[in-house]
């Protein structure tokens, strides 16, 4: 497979993946948004924006690969050492951070979040 046959791939995927996102906001109503999920902890719009941090992490992502994988391996040990170090703080901005999302951007602004940094992912060409 090509490089701009990969390209295509993937952009369709976002898109699909894009296209559901839209989809399952348009089917919640007010109610249905505020109601408790099927995890008692959050409600249905907490786990949207849940999902939605998570696609947003991919751009720093990105980077975070690019950048460490020019480096020798024992950088990326020290690295994943950090990182298991600071998991209950993770942890904590994973747990909070969605809520707080849903209460100050709200529901109308999920869509238009999720269509900025799909945009940005987009490979070119």
């Amino acid at each position: 497979m090509s490089d701009s046959e990969v390209g295509k791939r993937i952009r369709d995927e976002l898109e699909e993946t894009r296209r559901q996102f839209h989809t399952l906001l348009g089917s919640l109503s007010a109610g249905d948004w505020d109601a408790p999920s099927r995890n008692p902890a959050w409600t249905n719009g907490q786990l949207v924006f849940h999902m939605l941090f998570a696609f947003m992490l991919i751009p720093s992502l990105f980077w975070l690969i690019r950048f460490w994988s020019r480096l020798p391996g024992s950088y990326s040990r020290a690295f994943a050492r950090v990182l298991d170090f600071s998991t209950p703080l993770f942890n904590r901005a994973n747990a909070h951070g969605p809520r707080g999302q849903t209460v100050v951007l709200g529901r109308r602004h999920a869509g238009s979040i999720y269509d900025r940094v799909h945009r940005s992912i987009l490979p070119q060409g």
